[in-house]
Order: structure tokens, then sequence, then C-alpha cells
């Protein structure tokens, strides 16, 4: 029941704005990804790399694509094949992980003890709340493993309650698997505070030895079983731009404290620290939550005073610590403390439900029958407490960073206020009616969500592009067979481009720039990707940022110095340039150095190589050593003259290789797909060794066998593309494969893992209903 609450508003959302699942890093970055995640499944590979891009390529290693995840995996697969339209294929991959986290948010209400009506409270809570949908559907992964949070914490508490005689560490590893694997850090932050907290609680309790084992057991079931996820992050970070940026502290996106009155009016305005440390004044829809919850918790503190904070202390801990975290400012691996925010809105609709719950038990023991009366008075009180709330932040103006909501966004204030009025005389009138007055509060959240998100655009802080759908699937003028880099400036890419207040916000970028992974979806390879670990290499050699731009003085030197046939771009076989208007003056330029313009438009030009270099693997005449970073930076880039066919660097060859002069090869036969590359190749001299570059990423993990069983060495060349070196009178099929050993090592450990869970999970399933039921039966709910 509570997934389809939540999959019926969200399918109303996409009905009424159809493109509303459709913005930021999902329709740059994570859907192009997830479709080339399905046609590697289609084809019958796992999903670890791609071929087109070289800026994204290690799939495995970027984290947060979710690789090794089994749901993700199957659910990419699942819906793709479909052939929906994007913006309509955004709508379903979210609205899984959501009808997913309602329904654990749910369990995990019934299992603290709350009524069925009260947990589709908690779970409209924690699904449809503000940050979910402003932020968690653009940031998938933070979606697609939070919505694992719920269920995690559900089998933590059938420990912690002693449910069954014997615990079972199973399910919290597997659920625990599930988010580690999604590929977002914060919610493995989440999870290990979950666990943390619940074993103080079970170091306390009754046979605390076997809980605390259960959970000891649990939480290792799930790093084995997220085994090949975390192998290869820590097989890849190294080699990446991200293990290059100071770790220092950063107070962006950390939660104001005058930001928490959003809890209560979405509209209210607060001073936020947002992109690049910038105060920015901005309504706080992130912190609403539906208003009835944290109404509800202020009820408990109200009426019940000690009583509510001795039955609830330890989850009044937790918030408290959630809240702290969502505050203080954080360091470059977890960036951006209000990430923090789904797991403070679900504790809110947990203590928020238990408030509503007790005062109705008290209200219903005080016997107060008088239809027009006593009770009338004491059912309307939450809603007037709510309705009196808001129409105080309505006349507060403070001069220190807060004005008044109505200033700005009057319908959306109106709306709110409207939505508590109605809330107390709606309470008032059903007094008598008990059915209608238990689901009066889950109506009243889920109409204060809609009411928000009808007068406040949830997409106002980060982009949403205003694409051509049939030009991204189709890719108009793009070749299959050349490899292209699309050159366009930070100004575009989301970060520095001028925003507006609206749902349109950052709608300007053309869709024939290709920007972040767009290209994915029309299958055709760029230099480009949206890479939020990116190629140390690629992130030295061409200034490529992590969106997928590129930084204006480095394209202007590259489209001066590098686009003949010994410049760098041939080197690297790129034979196709998209330019942005803002390079529109440098066309003349490359079209001396022998490119010609293929199609363009206002925004967007497309120049293609006249003698194309090809995307086959060829032979190199020359390879110049470096012996230094420093020198590998010189030469790669020539210094602006012409420079060498490729530079290596000396610490990447065997000792002792001689590969000043290089003999000269036959390559035939080449077979290219995603993870292998395949040729026939013939070295002519008995003396000198032969260097075959592939027009491909350099990553660690690539593999080449001489027909099958001799090592090649793989190594590479101008700090981001990838050689094999022939040894003298080579002849035979080469062999290049993409099977890096911490993910077949991780992969390893999770079978192991599974097979061992699976062999130990012989006791029976945990009676979940004897837990609730004697939670229920307690003499108070407070």
């Amino acid at each position: 029941m509570a997934a389809m609450v939540t999959v019926g508003f969200g399918t109303l959302c996409a009905l009424a704005e159809p493109t509303f699942f459709y913005f930021d890093d999902l329709q740059s970055q994570y859907l192009p990804v997830s479709q080339e995640m399905s046609r590697a499944v289609w084809s019958g590979e796992l999903p670890l790399v791609t071929d087109l891009s070289w800026a994204a390529a290690p799939l495995a290693g970027e984290y947060q694509y979710g690789t090794f995840n089994a749901f993700l995996v199957l659910l990419y697969a699942g819906v793709w094949p479909l052939g929906l339209p994007l913006h309509q294929a955004a709508t379903v991959l979210c609205l899984a992980p959501l009808a997913i986290l309602s329904a654990g948010a749910f369990r995990l209400a019934r299992l603290t003890g709350l009524p069925r009506h009260l947990g589709l409270l908690v779970a409209v809570t924690g699904s449809l709340n503000g940050w979910i949908l402003s932020w968690g559907v653009g940031w998938y992964p933070a979606l697609a493993s939070f919505a694992w949070i719920p269920w995690f914490w559900g089998e933590l508490e059938i420990v912690r309650r002693g449910a069954v005689s014997r615990p079972r560490p199973h399910a919290i590893a597997v659920y625990g698997y599930l988010i580690a694997t999604s590929g977002w850090p914060f919610t493995d932050l989440m999870a290990l505070l979950l666990a943390s907290w619940c074993g103080m609680r079970c170091a306390l309790g009754a046979e605390r030895w076997v809980r605390l084992r259960a959970l000891a057991l649990g939480g290792l079931g799930a790093l084995a079983l997220s085994a090949p996820a975390w192998l290869m992050l820590l097989a890849h970070g190294p080699a990446t731009a991200r293990a290059a940026f100071p770790n220092v502290a950063q107070d962006a996106w950390t939660v104001p404290g005058s930001a928490l009155l959003g809890l209560f009016l979405p509209s209210f305005n607060a001073f936020w620290r947002t992109w690049g440390g910038q105060w920015t004044i901005r309504p706080s829809a992130e912190l609403f939550n539906g208003l009835v919850a944290p109404i509800g918790a202020l009820i408990g503190l109200g009426t019940a005073r000690w009583r509510y904070l001795r039955a609830h202390r330890w989850e009044l801990g937790l918030l408290g610590a959630v809240f702290a975290l969502a505050v203080c400012p954080s360091y470059e691996p977890f960036r951006w403390s209000f990430r923090w925010l789904p797991l403070l809105h679900l504790l809110i609709g947990l203590l928020g439900a238990h408030g509503l719950n007790g005062y109705a038990r008290e209200a219903a023991a005080a016997d107060l029958r008088p239809a027009g009366g006593r009770r009338s008075l004491s059912q309307a009180w939450p809603g007037a407490l709510a309705a009196a709330l808001i129409a105080i932040l309505l006349t507060r103006h403070h001069t220190g960073g807060m004005v008044a909501a109505g200033g700005t966004w009057p319908a959306a204030s109106a709306l709110a206020l409207a939505v508590a009025i109605v809330w107390s005389v709606a309470s008032a009138a059903l007094a008598s009616r008990r059915a209608a007055l238990q689901h009066l509060p889950l109506a009243v959240a889920l109409a204060a969500a809609g009411i928000c998100l009808i007068s406040l655009p949830h997409v106002y802080s980060v982009p949403r592009w205003a694409l051509d759908e049939r030009d991204l699937m189709t890719a108009p003028g793009l070749s299959p067979d050349r490899l292209y880099l699309s050159v366009y400036s930070s100004r575009l890419d989301g970060w520095s481009y001028p925003r507006n207040t609206g749902s349109e916000a950052l709608s300007g970028i053309p869709a024939g720039l290709y920007h972040g992974n767009t290209f994915m979806h029309a299958g055709r390879r760029f230099v480009n990707g949206y890479s939020p670990m990116m190629l140390g290499g690629i992130y030295r050699q061409l200034r490529l940022f992590l969106h997928g731009s590129m930084e204006p003085r480095s394209a202007q030197d590259l489209l001066r110095h590098q686009m003949d046939e010994t410049g760098l771009l041939a080197t690297l076989g790129v034979d196709g340039l998209i330019l942005s208007h803002d390079f529109f003056a440098m066309i003349p330029v490359v079209e001396a150095a022998g490119w010609r313009v293929e199609r363009e438009t206002v925004l967007t030009a497309i120049l293609h190589r006249e003698r194309p270099v090809g995307l086959a693997p060829r032979v190199l005449a020359r390879l110049v050593l470096a012996r230094s970073d420093r020198e590998m930076d010189a030469l790669v880039r020539g210094g602006g003259t012409r420079g060498p066919d490729a530079v290596a660097r000396l610490a990447d060859l065997p000792p002792g290789a001689d590969l000043r002069g290089l003999s000269a090869a036959t390559i035939n036969g080449v077979h290219t797909e995603r993870a292998t590359v395949t040729f026939t190749a013939h070295v002519r001299s008995p003396s000198a060794r032969a260097v075959v570059l592939l027009p491909r990423p350099y990553l660690e993990g690539y593999t080449a066998l001489l027909d099958d069983r001799a090592p090649l060495r793989v190594f590479p060349v101008n700090d981001m593309a990838l050689a094999i070196e022939l040894p003298p009178s080579a002849r035979g099929t080469v062999a290049l494969r993409y099977e890096p050993r911490a993910a077949y090592a991780g992969l390893l450990i999770a079978a192991i893992a599974a097979v061992a869970l699976g062999v130990t999970a012989r006791s029976r399933a945990p009676d979940t209903r004897g837990a609730t039921k004697g939670r229920r039966e307690s003499a108070s709910d407070w």
C-alpha cells in the first residue's frame, strides 16, 4: 500500500510535468550510462567498461554507476528494451527505488509499533520529502541507495528487539550490500551510523553478545558481498583526478539553522552557502516533509514532555547526531553536508508519527465524547498549531539573513497556511469518525507535498537542460566510425551558467554539444564524459573537467596547435570535433589544419578531419621517453610546436626495455568490442620491438596476450592512451581484454560470501509480527 501511494503520487507529478524526474545529473550523467550498461548486459557482458567515452570509460571504477549492484543492473536491463522516451525511462527508473523506499519506511514504522495509517505517514515523509524530490532524483545513486536504508534499519531493529531466538545476519548483509554498491558514499556513512547506534543499544540490553555477534556478522557479510565495488574504487582511485583534489573542509551546502523552519513552511527563505561557497538567499524546500510529522514531534514534546523524551531518547539522540552532521563542514570525499537530510526526514517521520499516536491514545483514554465539545477542540489542536506557526513565520522579518517567505513566494506561503487551516477544521469536523480521522494526517501530508511542488519549482538550484531528444537518439551529423571531442567551456556545464528561479533553470545548453554522457544514447564515441572520478591523464593533458567541459584557455591552445596530422588529437585518433559558439572564431584555424565543417547551427558546429586517422590500432614510428611528469606535460602538448607521435613515461616501461628504435609492423583483421580488441600482427624486425597504439584510454586492468598464451606489455602513452609492446619478429593474434583484477577478486569474495550466507540461512524467518505486537501492546506509545 505504501509503495502504491508513492508511485501514484509520482505518476501524477510526471503526468502534470512529463520531465519531472528528468533533470540535472540524471539527465546528463546517470541515464545515458544506465542505457550503456543495459546494452552491455544484453550483449552478454559485465558492464565493467565502455568504449563510447574516454573520460567515463571505467564504469566499474566510477563507483557511482552501481556496476556491481544486481538490482540496478537488472532494473536497467529491464527498462531500456521497452523503448521508452528518455523522460519516461527516467520516470520509471526513479519510481522503482521510490517504491522500495516507501515500502521500507512503512515496514520500519510497523516494526517500531506504529499502526498502519501512521506507517503510511512515515512512508510519505521518508520518500516524498523535499530533498528526495529536489536532489535525490537528480543524484540518482543517492535515491537508489537510500531506498534500502529503511530495510537495513528494520533488520537492525529485528535483531535488537529479539524478534527471533537466533538472530540472522543474512538480511543485514544483503541490504548492506545493496546500499554499498549503489554508489553513494553518504548512505554508506548512514548505514555505518545506524549500525553503530544499534550496536550501542544492544550492548546495554539482554543477550548482548548474541545480538552484537549478529550485527558484526551482518556487517562483515555486507562488506564481503560489496567487495567488487570498493576494491575497484581502491584500485582505480589513485589514477584519477579526484585523488589529487585537496582533502579540505568545505562549508558549501551545510544546513543553516534557520533553514529548519522549512520543516513547517517550504517557502521560508534562509541564507545558504551554495556552489563555490557563495551566500545565496533561497527557500528551504529540501527541508519540507509534509508538515504533519514535525508538528507531531512538537506535540509529543509539548504534551508528554519527559515521557516522550524517555521513550524516544535514543531516536532523539540519533536525530541530534544527524543534524549536527548536516550543519557541520564536510570533507572532499563526503562533501556537502546537507546530503544527510534524507535520514533526518526519516527520523522526523518516525518521531512525529509516534507523537501523533501517543496523543491520539491519550485523547481516547480521556474519553472526551461530546462531538462538538472538548473532543473536537482537542483533535483540532495539531492543525491549529501548524497554522499558528506558519502565520508567525509569514510575519517574521529578520535583517540578519531571513526574509518573509510571503514576499518572494506568496502562492506557496498562502497555500501552506490554507492546508494547515483545513487540517484543523477537518480534524474538528471528523472528531467522531475514527477511520476518517486516522487517515487525515496522511491526506494532509500528501496535499502539503503536492502544493509545495505546485507552488515552488522543485528544480531551482540545479540544471534542467532543454535537450532535443530526437537529436540525442539519432546524433545527426555524427559518424559511428569517428572519435569526437566536444569543446565547450565551463560556462555551459551547469556551474557558472546564469541561473533563474524557474523550473527551466539552465536550459540554454544546446543538445548538439552532447555534453556530459548524453552521446551514449546514440552510441557515438567521445573523448568527453561526465566522470565523478575523471582519469588523471585526461584531466591533466586535455583539461577536461568532471562534467565534460574544457578549460577555455586550454581549448584554444589545443585548437591552435594540435589539430594537424602530427598533433595530439591525431595521435589519440580524434577525427571529429564539436565546437560551441564560444569557439566559432577558431573555425578558420581548424580548417587550415585539414578539417571541414560538416554541419553548423547557431550554437554548434561539427567538423570532420578530411583525412581520417581512424579508430583501428596503428603502429608508432617514434616514441619519446619522458623522465618526469613535467617533461611529460611539455612533450605531450608539444609546447606549441609539432609534437612527437607519442610520449611514454620512463617509469611506465619495464626495466631495461629499449623502445627508442621501433620496428615497423603489419596489422590486419582488427575486431573491436566494448571490452576487447583483437588483431593479427607481424613485427618485421628480428631485433627491434614494435609499439601499437590503440585509440582508447589506458586503464589498469587491460591485459594483452599473443596467441592466447604469451603476455604482452600494456602501458600508457601521452599520459592517457593505451599502447601494446610487441617483441621482435612477433607473429600471431593479439587479444586485448579489460580484466581488472580488483573486480574479479571482489566477485570471487562476494561469491564465497553468498554461498556461506546461503548455507547458514537455515534458521526460521524472523517473526516480525511478534515484535510489532509486543510494542503495540505497551502501556503507552510515548
